[in-house]
């Protein structure tokens, strides 16, 4: 394995890990911006803090998605690419020993 490869492979990685850690901070900002109007004392009270919150959770959950989605989806596309390369070469490498024949 070159060190191309082993480089494109990192990156597939790091951006597949990067994406999940957007999603999943996404969801639990929800988690924290819904039960924080509900344990009271944090933030001052409001007429509609908990549609507020509601609210807030969903964008967070949302802008969760939209980031670390296109991060995931890059970085398995990455490592797609990268196993019809290895692929590629091991039909190039059987094309030339059977045309040796």
């Amino acid at each position: 394995m070159s060190t191309a490869d082993r480089y494109a492979r990192f990156w597939a990685g790091a951006l597949t890990v990067l994406g999940t850690l957007f999603v999943l901070v996404g969801v639990l900002l929800a988690i924290v911006l819904i039960l924080i109007p509900t344990v009271g004392g944090w933030v001052p009270r409001r007429g509609h803090e908990v549609l507020a919150g509601v609210v807030m959770a969903v964008l967070s959950v949302l802008a969760g998605a939209l980031l670390g989605g296109p991060l995931i989806v890059a970085g398995q596309s990455l490592r797609v690419l990268l196993a019809q390369r290895l692929l590629l070469e091991r039909l190039n490498e059987h094309g030339a020993r059977s045309g040796e024949k």
